[in-house]
């Protein structure tokens, strides 16, 4: 059985600037906001939200919890 990645939260302190430059620089479409995130849709499975945060702390990915970051670049305008 294949584990498929469905989304992933992405912190950012400007969600609508990161999801825009992420689809400018993969060059995928960006369609806006969708509620409380900003979705930009990779493939046929996966959607990265994009969301504002305004604390940050980072971990590894391996350490499990909620509202930990991974380690993801993500460009402030």
């Amino acid at each position: 059985m294949a584990i498929v990645l469905d989304h992933m939260i992405v912190p950012t302190r400007d969600k609508e600037d990161s999801a825009r430059f992420f689809a400018r620089i993969f060059g995928v479409p960006y369609e806006g906001a969708a509620g409380h995130f900003a979705p930009v849709r990779v493939n046929e499975q996966l959607t990265l939200d994009f969301d504002n945060w305004d604390k940050f702390e980072q971990h590894s990915g391996a350490t499990g919890g909620s509202r930990r970051v991974l380690n993801l670049p993500c460009p402030q305008g």
